[in-house]
């Protein structure tokens, strides 16, 4: 999924742990429940995702791009943030 275009794509529910989503356009994308524990999200857009319940834990989001994300209910311990 490296640089994968995903825009709106509706991965609900959907198991990516330990998955490698360096550089994918995720803007709008539907994530809601999602398993993305321990992935690359390392510049990647998650602009207006939904990431409601979105478990990840651990995974690496270093510059990645989150404006108007809404990250309440989602599971972040150990999570590498945007800013470092």
């Amino acid at each position: 999924f490296v640089g994968a275009n995903l825009k709106e794509a509706k991965l609900k529910k959907c198991h990516i742990s330990g998955g490698d989503l360096k550089g994918a356009t995720m803007v709008g994308c539907n994530l809601l429940g999602s398993d993305l524990s321990g992935s690359n999200l390392t510049s990647a857009d998650l602009s207006r995702a939904n990431v409601g319940g979105t478990d990840f834990s651990r995974a690496d989001m270093t510059g990645a791009t989150i404006v108007g994300t809404d990250f309440a209910d989602a599971k972040l311990v150990g999570t590498k943030h945007p800013a470092g």
